[in-house]
């Protein structure tokens, strides 16, 4: 049975944020709506609902105030919506997966659905949000999107073999990330060792994947994936590193969220079902097509300091070969950043 479910700390959590979903619908109009018409929609007073807009504002919602006429949304807003993202899952993916939970408002969707993991939650249980307070990338940084300006979502899938059997899986993903966002109308995405995919040397979508269980035994993985869709420049700004969005690498067509959703469901689902027998193997030559350092010289920096040398690829665990000065070396971790010949990081996209 698939389930919808809002939700957000306060004393009516899931009252607030259904309040919250049907005023961003309701100043989606292209007319501008005054507060006692939108109070009377929402079962709200006026100062109820003013309340309400300066909390978009504070999740980077811009919302335009005209007096006389009253609010509306500076720029259309599709929210992700459960039911539309099923129908647009291919019927396979759609029967592996167990639940889909959107949220308007959660600290982090890999958080939530580690939490519900421990639960029991079953193998292809999915969380997706409008908005996270504490959303992740590596390393502990933040993942930084304003409201509705993204895809969050986290996927949970269990596994028999153990946690050892499991290595690349994230490299993996990202290839059926670009294989989907090549389905969605984008030339020339790239993936940057481990877990970043690319356009044009600009970040559009992250990847995190975090595992628990057995070594050799039951597990679970759960698979976070943030793709900007639509970045304001404060956003881009605040993220303070080379980004982008689908909008900019579609060339500025229209995109409906709720069918990118489904798209990249459509890709991830199949990948984690089959991986487990599968494995990286399946996917190295893919991968090493969409790698954009193939053959030029990086730095790599890593808890061992940091090395120079020129990418050979990926093994078939999914550790990084470098060149380094004739000699071949593996990399399991680190960061990467693109060099000139004389040693100076000339990118670190």
């Amino acid at each position: 049975m698939m389930s919808l479910r809002i939700a957000m700390i306060g004393c009516d959590p899931s009252r607030a944020m259904d309040t919250t979903a049907r005023l961003l619908q309701l100043l989606s109009s292209a007319e501008s709506r005054s507060g006692t018409e939108l109070g009377a929609e929402l079962g709200i007073s006026r100062a109820a609902v003013w309340k309400q807009i300066q909390q978009l504002d504070e999740l980077g919602v811009e919302v335009e105030s005209t007096r006389g006429k009253g609010y509306r949304l500076a720029s259309p807003l599709e929210l992700l919506d459960t039911e539309q993202i099923l129908a647009a899952l291919d019927a396979q993916t759609r029967d592996s997966v167990s639940a889909l939970d959107v949220h308007v408002q959660i600290d982090s969707t890999n958080t939530h659905l580690m939490g519900l993991a421990t639960q029991g939650a079953s193998s292809g249980h999915v969380v997706a949000a409008e908005y996270q307070t504490a959303g992740r990338g590596r390393h502990g940084r933040n993942w930084v999107a304003p409201l509705g300006s993204s895809i969050c979502l986290s996927v949970l899938w269990r596994y028999h073999d153990g946690a050892t059997q499991l290595s690349g899986l994230s490299l993996a993903a990202g290839v059926v990330i670009v294989d989907a966002l090549s389905e969605l109308g984008v030339v020339d995405a790239g993936l940057k060792w481990p877990n970043d995919v690319l356009w044009k040397q600009q970040k559009l979508a992250g990847l995190l994947v975090e595992v628990a269980g057995d070594a050799a035994g039951p597990c679970y993985i759960v698979l976070g994936l943030g793709l900007n869709i639509t970045l304001a420049d404060q956003a881009q700004a605040e993220i303070g590193r080379p980004v982008t969005d689908l909008t900019t690498a579609t060339g500025g067509q229209p995109v409906s969220r709720n069918q990118v959703a489904a798209t990249l469901l459509n890709h991830l689902i199949p990948m984690l079902d089959s991986f487990e027998r599968d494995s990286l193997k399946s996917y190295v030559d893919r991968w090493s097509r969409y790698n954009i350092l193939q053959d030029q010289r990086v730095t790599l920096y890593s808890g061992n300091g940091e090395t120079q040398g020129r990418v050979v690829g990926i093994n078939d665990t999914g550790a990084l070969v470098l060149d380094c000065d004739g000699e071949r070396r593996t990399f399991n971790g680190g960061e990467v950043s693109l060099t000139n010949a004389e040693g100076i990081e000339v990118s670190g996209a």
